[in-house]
């Protein structure tokens, strides 16, 4: 199968049906028997045609939020799972998962079927996506097995090249087997989330891949030797293997904060990749380097992370279209005393409270609710970094009418709520609407969290303190969310529902 696309490029066996009533699927009683959780991954998605739009286009758009949602429900699944066993200082955990915390946080899911109806009485539309487990976890089992074999492959091309001199032509096998990794860790994710995460060493191979990731690493250390052991020199090293990858392109480049493993958090280190990266591709790699908040449709972007290793810092880089597309990726290293002799920080400020947050969020995080939550700032929705005295301001688009609730936790542990059953009306359905509040980065600074609910009726109250101009929570994070996710019973029916999490990194200048 020719792949075109990581940005949710679902490659699905369409089934379209316009129906002059409403699908018994659109039913959940009906549908929980029909596609039982224990047999099939499901995606549902309805939405009322208040703007008298094409149905045509309605439709589209809700077999989108359908498939999203199987989506994000493997992402999450998995990532809730994972959060709850790894920690900073367990290597083994650590290692056993970072497949599964791969640098590309896009998603490719085959073999997916949908169903689309649209009601003209009602002027309801509907969309269901739907895929066997079994089938999926077959054939995700044979990706992962082909893959290493191919990755296996280059990895011993890569080595005789090295064996000769041949550092360039061992640096790009190695850059191809890195790319190549990327799918493979990719089926490890649809197969931890389809098996509940009890996933078999046989079904993922996990120990395989580790195997050859750091076969791979060690490659690349050795031809990155010569270069140099600072951060410039881990991004000049980073410049030259995109460049050998791409060769001369005439898109723009726009760099996204370099986070702390698969944490979404940044440090100083983020910063500082930040600065010599752009000056690196500028003189090493020819690109062109757009600066942040600038791109336009053209242009490509550099993602990246870093990971803490036994004796070094593992920086990857990947560089991809609008679309979400992987065009290259490159890797480096910079040894820990590095850091410790030049007083550099990798680590986020408060990364152990923030990361039992993140425990805390995980558990029993809404999935597959039937509203589509956008939430986006002014610098985007993910990779956030603030510096003291820059601006921060919200954006939100649903596409039902529905009740809002903004959460931030600060770095120095408050809970402030932001905005509370502030109404999405239907004439702001399906438009992006700029919430009438901006808020300046200052002090503490670290690792901050905005949680952001909606449901079809009102929140129920929290116990607030007002101080400063703020409203500050006085309610535990358990109580919070179990308030916030609708989780009281509803007789008569399931209440529509969803949620987001946007992590900010607050820094000095």
């Amino acid at each position: 199968m020719k792949k075109t696309t990581f940005l949710l490029a679902i490659v699905s066996l369409l089934t379209i049906k316009l129906y002059s009533q409403t699908p018994d699927w659109a039913n959940e009683g009906v549908r929980k028997v029909r596609f039982d959780d224990r047999t099939f991954l499901v995606g549902f998605a309805s939405e009322k045609n208040s703007s008298k739009e094409d149905p045509v286009d309605l439709l589209k758009r809700i077999e989108s939020y359908a498939k999203g949602q199987l989506i994000e429900y493997i992402q999450v699944r998995v990532k809730s799972e994972t959060t709850q066993e790894v920690t900073e200082n367990n290597d083994n955990i650590q290692k056993k998962y970072r497949a599964v915390y791969s640098a590309s946080s896009n998603l490719e899911l085959s073999g997916l079927k949908v169903e689309k109806s649209y009601d003209p009485k009602t002027k309801m539309g509907y969309a269901i996506a739907y895929a066997k487990k079994d089938e999926l976890f077959n054939y995700y089992k044979g990706l992962i097995e082909n893959g290493l074999i191919k990755v296996t492959q280059k990895v011993d091309e890569a080595r005789e090249a090295l064996s000769k001199n041949d550092v360039q032509h061992s640096l790009k096998s190695c850059l191809e087997v890195s790319n190549a990794l990327i799918d493979v860790e990719q089926s490890q994710k649809v197969i931890l989330a389809i098996k509940a995460c009890v996933a078999s060493e046989a079904d993922v191979q996990s120990a395989r891949v580790e195997v050859q990731r750091s076969a791979i690493e060690d490659i690349v250390r050795q031809a990155q030797h010569n270069s140099g052991n600072t951060i410039d020199d881990a991004c000049l090293f980073i410049a030259r293997g995109l460049k050998l990858q791409t060769g001369k392109i005439d898109k723009p480049v726009q760099i996204a904060n370099f986070t702390y493993q698969d944490t979404k958090m940044s440090s100083q280190l983020s910063r500082r990749l930040s600065q010599s990266l752009s000056i690196k591709l500028a003189s090493e790699g020819e690109y062109t380097v757009e600066t942040e908040g600038k791109s336009g449709s053209n242009s490509l972007v550099l993602t990246g992370t870093f990971w803490k290793g036994e004796k070094d810092i593992r920086i990857l880089g990947i560089l991809k279209d609008i679309s979400g597309k992987i065009i290259a990726s490159a890797e480096a290293f910079v040894p820990l005393t590095w850091f410790q002799s030049n007083d550099v920080s990798y680590m986020p400020e408060n990364f152990e409270e923030a990361y039992t947050k993140m425990r805390v969020f995980t558990k029993n995080e809404i999935v597959k609710g039937d509203i589509n939550l956008e939430v986006l700032t002014n610098k985007g929705d993910d990779n956030l970094l603030y510096t003291e005295g820059e601006k921060l301001k919200f954006y939100v688009r649903v596409n039902k009418e529905c009740y809002l609730r903004f959460i931030y936790y600060t770095a120095d542990g408050q809970k402030v709520l932001l905005l509370d059953n502030y109404y999405i009306a239907e004439s702001m359905v399906n438009k992006m609407v700029e919430l009438p509040y901006e808020f300046e980065c200052s002090e503490p600074f670290g690792v901050e969290t905005l949680v952001a609910n909606a449901q079809s009726t009102p929140f129920p109250k929290l116990n607030i303190n007002h101080s400063e101009g703020f409203d500050f929570i006085n309610d535990n994070m358990d109580q919070i969310l179990v308030t916030s996710r609708g989780m009281k019973k509803v007789a008569s029916k399931n209440e529509p529902v969803a949620e987001k999490k946007l992590i900010f990194t607050t820094m000095k200048k």
